[in-house]
């Protein structure tokens, strides 16, 4: 029963890993980037933001921290945060698996 166990969390790790892509939206004539990622129960992701970057739950309850920021946020699915300053942010998977996307606003725009 051991084996059988470990073998099912390999796989829970590959398909949440396969789960993780990197998408390409397009507002008006920027482009951004949106990267979408499935979070394990109790997963955590960071990543550094800058102001305007949007972060949408679209499955579960993810719980966001920013740096700097004295508030914590609890996003459900379909409700989405645009985090006000630059930083470090984190967001863990509250219960069960959840999905979040982040779309930076200025990834796509060219440095003139």
């Amino acid at each position: 029963m051991l084996d059988a166990t470990l073998s099912l969390n390999r796989w829970v790790r590959l398909f949440e890993s396969l789960r993780s892509h990197v998408g390409s939206t397009r507002a008006g004539s920027q482009t951004s980037k949106q990267l979408c990622t499935t979070l394990a129960a109790q997963g955590v992701w960071k990543g550094n933001a800058t102001p305007g970057t949007r972060i949408s739950c679209q499955v579960g309850t993810v719980w966001i921290t920013c740096s700097g920021d004295a508030r914590d946020y609890l996003l459900h699915a379909g409700q989405e945060l645009i985090v006000p300053q630059s930083g470090m942010v984190v967001v863990q998977a509250i219960g069960a698996v959840s999905t979040f996307c982040w779309s930076s606003p200025y990834c796509g725009r060219r440095k003139r």
